[in-house]
């Protein structure tokens, strides 16, 4: 079914409690009206984010893991037949924060532009501008009555909400059909290996407020203070601590059940990758459990050596991380040697 022409934007949103991806969510629920069902791991995986870690240089660090989730959001929905048409591209979204002029940039110059696609039945695919807590999340817009923008993001139980202030990133869908052919298992497993390496390697976002991997791991470590050494209350800390340990660890619970159910039907030569890159999940989410309650939080930052405590989990994430890069990066070694040796083979 395609969108195009559609009078009347329709959308049905869902989301669990424990999916926390917002873009994940939004693509789902767009795919759905042009009848392609896609599961929300299959989309982690696809998007890189099944074990993402990500650092914002320039915003909050409890919002760290709301950027960036569009790394590969134009491949992905190319593969899934989504033809997305970029109004205000990523670039364009750094340093928005703290602009003042933005807000009335947005309304003068992309609303009238949104409010057109709506009109022509085209829905928007947006990052930020929903109302707290739910501003940096990505949402879809679905109606434009006078002086506003509405749609769905996380967190509202299913029902449309209005937009309050400016999206940061905008994206009209133009067009939603099923795909010649979905992206199989095999495929998103491999995609997702190769999103993981670029994100070590710092390749994986090219965005200069962004770090991956170990980098974005030790950012987050440098931001742990107990309340003595911050200058704000330890409430907001703590809950900027559970928020970013929260959507980490959901994010891996969500892919290590993915990888224990798609791993024993990949090629012989990924079984056992897969089996590690599950156990890796696993252990980081357990690793971060405790962090994912307010109150948690806030007790083991007043315990004497609690910041460090906190520091020392997030370490251990990182280690077990790199060390799995490592053994993605020694199986593919492996394979261009055995390959070499093949063509040698097959030439003499």
């Amino acid at each position: 079914m395609s969108l195009r022409g559609v009078p009347l934007i329709e959308l049905t949103w869902t989301e669990s409690s424990h999916e926390f991806e917002s873009l994940a969510v939004s693509l789902r629920a767009l795919l759905l009206r042009a009848d392609v069902r896609v599961g929300y791991a299959d989309l982690l995986a696809a998007l890189g984010l099944g074990s993402a870690v990500v650092a914002a240089i320039d915003d909050t660090f409890g919002w760290w893991a709301s950027h960036a989730r569009d790394a590969a959001l134009d491949t992905v929905a190319a593969r899934y037949g989504l033809r997305l048409r970029c109004l205000h591209p990523p670039e364009a979204a750094v340093g928005l924060r703290r602009s003042i002029e933005f807000a009335q940039h947005f309304h003068d110059s992309y609303e009238p532009l949104i409010r057109a696609a709506i009109e022509h039945g085209l829905p928007a695919l947006v990052w930020r501008g929903w109302p707290p807590p739910r501003d940096h999340m990505w949402g879809v817009v679905t109606d434009a009555p006078p002086n506003m923008l509405s749609g769905y993001s996380l967190w509202h139980g299913g029902h449309p909400l209005p937009m309050t202030g400016p999206a940061h990133q905008v994206y009209i869908v133009e067009d939603a059909a099923p795909p010649v052919e979905s992206p199989t298992h095999e495929e998103l497993f491999e995609l997702a290996v190769d999103h993981q390496r670029a994100q070590w390697a710092g390749t994986w976002c090219a965005r200069p407020n962004i770090l991956t991997g170990r980098d974005a791991w030790d950012a987050w470590a440098r931001e742990i203070r107990a309340p003595s050494e911050s200058f704000d209350p330890s409430l907001p800390v703590a809950r900027q601590i559970m928020q970013l340990a929260r959507t980490l660890a959901s994010a891996r619970r969500h892919f290590a059940a993915w990888l224990r159910e798609v791993g024993p039907r990949l090629q012989p030569r990924w079984v056992q990758l897969a089996a590690r890159w599950s156990r890796t999940c696993d252990r980081i989410a357990s690793l971060l459990s405790p962090f994912e309650s307010d109150d948690a939080v806030r007790a083991r930052l007043g315990e004497p050596g609690g910041a460090d405590q906190i520091r020392t989990a997030i370490a251990d994430c990182a280690d077990l991380e790199a060390a799995l890069v490592a053994q993605f990066e020694q199986f593919s070694l492996n394979s261009r040697e055995s390959a070499r040796l093949e063509g040698l083979n097959d030439s003499s």
